[in-house]
């Protein structure tokens, strides 16, 4: 009896060491073939997105713009620059040096034209003159024609040559009546001469005008004349360099060395406080058309100096001759006196809409599902079953994307695996290996 007692207890221990023994091989090789994944529990939220603009100016208050007098016919080259934008230079200091060599035959040249503009103009008068002088002789010498043939035909009725008794006349009365008539017609005719040519007269003189022309057009190219050679006496004598009119600081300089100017547009600008007034951020297209209408109801911003974050206020963004521009203030522009523009930015945090889930996107495999993680019962208790679910993607940043679609939150899911993991798969949670 005891024998058997003993057989049976060695059977039990026996077998329950086997049992123990396949559990744990089981559990051993379930863990070795198990992929470990790392997991996250879904949660709703914003996605955030720092839009960085380094294409930043500044504005002052006290810009003043360097230019010559007014635009000359003839422009100067620019030969030297002696400054650089964001320069502090002091009142008297050469800005723009301007090759005027050039001026030297210009100059001669308009002389030249100057002088012969003022012989046309002296040739005029004395053939103007001339010629009203002649017109009037003529005048004088068809007056007195007029008044010869007058007295004749006075004569010739006063000396009683011709009847009025109604008598035969005799051939030498009807031949001097034949006369009389003659001149009469004559007079007629050189009165009418006479009218046309005081006509003529008179027009020339009150128009000024002979062969097509006048004293006033003479005139007006000899003051042209004049003027152009004044102007380049005035860019040569005044204009071979550009000087700084204070101590001030250069803020935009126009042309580049070897370019022609003459005088139409700002060369230079400058400033005479170091203080802005406001930020201007040149926007791509892109930048432009993400933010046009976010910052109308979403103004606030950050000014990073030095990368040192203060508070700003977008106050607007607009699209300007081609180009895109956003304007922006700041409660102490102090902050940036005698700061160079090039060590600022914008820095605008755009905000999406509220997402039911936010996923990190190393959470999303293949760019379009995610793995959720459900607790099932099986041979050896609680298993763990990754499930396919297709998402919709919506804004995204640098950690996290938005689903429109697929998840409701609160859901975990799979962040990473060290192996890959298919549909209906059991896995184990093990955040602490390495994620693949």
């Amino acid at each position: 009896m005891d024998i058997k007692k003993k057989i049976a207890k060695r059977v039990t221990i026996t077998f329950l060491l086997i049992m123990i023994l396949v559990t744990f091989s089981s559990k051993t090789i379930i863990y070795f073939t198990t992929p470990k994944v790392v997991t996250v529990k879904v949660q709703g939220g914003q996605i955030s997105n720092d839009q960085l603009i380094t294409d930043v100016s500044f504005n002052y208050s006290e810009i003043s713009s360097i230019k010559f007098d007014k635009q000359y016919s003839m422009p100067l080259k620019v030969s030297k620059i002696n400054c650089k934008e964001g320069n502090i230079v002091n009142s008297g200091d050469t800005l723009i040096t301007f090759d005027i060599k050039a001026l030297s035959d210009a100059i001669a040249q308009a002389q030249t034209d100057l002088d012969r503009a003022k012989q046309d103009l002296a040739d005029f008068k004395k053939d103007f003159t001339r010629n009203l002088e002649d017109q009037m002789a003529d005048i004088n010498d068809k007056s007195e024609q007029i008044i010869d043939l007058q007295r004749s035909i006075n004569s010739n009725k006063n000396a009683g040559t011709i009847s009025n008794t109604g008598t035969l006349a005799t051939d030498e009365q009807t031949e001097t009546i034949q006369d009389t008539e003659a001149d009469e017609r004559q007079l007629e005719k050189l009165k009418r001469e006479l009218a046309r040519m005081q006509e003529d007269y008179n027009s020339m003189k009150s128009s000024g005008k002979y062969n097509g022309t006048s004293e006033a057009e003479k005139q007006k190219e000899v003051n042209k004349n004049q003027q152009e050679i004044d102007d380049l006496n005035n860019l040569n004598n005044n204009y071979s360099t550009i000087k700084a009119p204070i101590d001030c600081t250069i803020t935009k300089i126009y042309v580049q060395e070897g370019d022609d100017y003459n005088g139409l547009n700002p060369i230079i600008d400058y400033r005479t406080s170091d203080t802005p007034t406001k930020i201007i951020a040149t926007l791509t297209d892109d930048v432009y058309n993400n933010l046009k209408d976010y910052v109308i109801t979403n103004p606030n911003c950050k000014v990073v100096i030095y990368g040192v974050e203060e508070d700003g206020k977008i106050e607007s963004i607009e699209k300007k001759n081609d180009k895109n521009y956003m304007y922006i203030n700041m409660k102490s522009f102090d902050k940036l006196k005698n700061v160079n523009s090039e060590n600022v930015n914008v820095k605008v945090q755009r905000k999406s809409k509220n997402y039911n889930a936010l996923v990190p996107n190393e959470a999303i495999f293949q760019d379009s599902y995610v793995y959720t993680i459900n607790e099932t019962t099986g041979f050896l208790g609680k298993e763990l079953i990754v499930k396919k679910v297709q998402v919709k993607k919506g804004e995204y940043n640098s950690k996290y994307t938005g689903v429109d679609d697929g998840l409701y939150g609160n859901e975990t899911i799979v962040k990473g695996t060290d192996r890959e993991i298919n549909d209906g798969q059991r896995v184990m949670i093990n955040n602490k290996v390495a994620e693949q």
